[in-house]
């Protein structure tokens, strides 16, 4: 069967050469720079502060003096405030120092490092960029603040058609609290924007607290990634089009190895898969939530869903060793396929592990939910009257169970049948909710709160 959107072994970006790094021709000047910033001691970082629109000595030393923009070459071991305002695109590309960190933080009102020429809307909305490109190791980008998963991020990152939100070649990088804006869906073969772009087999990368939304191809595109972690981002409304391929996730190739996906939520994704890995060991894949809304096909979409499922991989390309644990996936009644999880049939797959899954389709869910070849699996929860030969599975599910099925909350009103307890990590919810206190360890993103009074929430 074709679908739209899908081609089984073709990935994004599959044309790009993988697994090397490139580094340009420095100029002479340049590396005596370079030279000169590596020969600064730890005792000479500082805080510095940057305004957009700026008039004073432009030293940085304080907001009257702010740097109008970031310098392009920072201070290791040194933080950058940013105030709001439009920054254009930047390149993170300082040498490194042994493991020094810079970090570029947002200003808030709470947090602005010195209070000379501070003014408190310097630090009440956003700064924008129109880009990131990071090519050094040991970065952090932090927006410090949302206020919901989808708005009021601190950073936010707009960049132009079809470029990447943020191209990163360097090991050590995290950035969180920011929002990332597409360019797409269109129905068109381009521009061909990925959110998070990272295909030299980096390490160490880190994604928190993050919207990405509205990408023209991946929201993530990665390959021989080794230690990610992505963990409490909102992803939504990408696009698969047959002329350019996509998935909310595309992540393979040589040593590709201990991912973490935890505590996503993921929305109307089409392609192959929601979050799709091959030739990968040692992921984790748990309390994340993966839904389709009623107005899937959202203008610009194909329209196809998923072809393989929501946690799979590529036909002959495997995953081993890998966690499935309390994701919640909800299927529309209509539209859709398998939910395949582990390897595509016929792999040689082995080790991966399925427990306390929460799987709802409002139809018929039948052969849309299979298990594949290495995919040891029992302790879910289903609608239907199938618990697909767990001896400790739970089925029925209705949308009784959430408490506003139609309003797309699907947190948990009662109890799901019983899951088998976990330990640490894997024992706090979606929004961080302890699991199994009322003595029940519940299936899904989602822990059941007996007493709503104290549910702790993690904006």
């Amino acid at each position: 069967m074709i679908r739209i959107g899908v081609s089984a072994g073709l990935r994004p970006g599959q044309a790009f050469s993988r697994g090397f790094r490139t580094m340009g021709c420095v100029g002479h000047a340049a590396r005596v720079l370079a030279l000169a910033l590596l020969a600064l001691t730890n005792a000479e970082a500082a805080n510095f502060y940057v305004r957009s629109g700026a008039a004073g000595s432009a030293s940085g030393m304080d907001w009257v003096n702010a740097y109008s923009n970031l310098p392009s070459t920072l201070l290791r071991g040194s933080t950058y405030y940013v105030a709001d305002g439009d920054y254009g695109a930047h390149r993170f590309n300082t040498p490194v120092n042994g493991t020094n960190l810079i970090i570029i933080r947002k200003a808030t009102r709470t947090d602005h490092g010195t209070d000379v020429g501070w003014i408190d809307s310097y630090g009440d909305g956003s700064a924008t960029w129109g880009g990131i490109t990071v090519t050094t190791d040991y970065w952090l980008i932090d927006g410090q603040e949302r206020a919901s998963w989808t708005n009021g991020y601190g950073f936010v990152v707009d960049p132009p058609s079809a470029g990447k939100g943020a191209s990163i070649s360097g090991d050590h990088v995290t950035i969180q609290y920011a929002e990332f804006i597409g360019n797409g869906p269109d129905d068109a073969a381009s521009p061909s924007d990925d959110g998070i772009y990272a295909t030299s087999g980096q390490s160490a990368l880190s994604f928190r607290y993050l919207c990405i939304r509205d990408n023209g191809r991946c929201p993530f595109l990665l390959r021989g990634l080794s230690n990610l972690l992505v963990e409490h981002c909102f992803i939504a409304r990408n696009e698969s089009h047959p002329s350019q391929h996509s998935e909310g996730v595309s992540l393979y190739g040589m040593g590709t190895a201990n991912c973490v996906f935890r505590h996503n939520i993921w929305e109307d994704i089409e392609g192959t898969g929601v979050i799709v890995v091959g030739n990968a060991t040692g992921c984790a894949f748990y309390g994340n939530l993966i839904y389709w809304t009623s107005r899937y096909p959202n203008t610009g979409q194909a329209g196809g869903y998923v072809g393989n499922g929501a946690i799979t991989s590529w036909t002959r390309e495997t995953h081993s060793n890998c966690l499935y644990y309390n994701n919640t996936v909800i299927l529309p009644s209509t539209g859709g396929n398998s939910f395949r999880l582990g390897n595509m049939v016929g792999s040689a797959g082995t080790n991966n592990v399925s427990y306390n899954n929460l799987y709802f389709c409002a139809g018929t869910i039948g052969t849309r939910l299979s298990y594949d070849d290495g995919t040891a699996h029992d302790y879910n929860a289903y609608s239907g009257t199938s618990v697909f030969g767990e001896a400790h599975g739970s089925c029925g599910l209705t949308t009784g169970i959430f408490r506003d099925f139609a309003g797309g909350d699907f947190s948990l009103v009662a109890g799901t049948g019983p899951g088998l307890a976990l330990p640490t990590p894997y024992a706090v919810d979606l929004r961080g909710v302890i699991r199994g206190k009322d003595g029940r360890w519940d299936c899904g993103a989602y822990e059941h709160v007996w007493d709503v009074k104290n549910l702790h929430v993690v904006p």
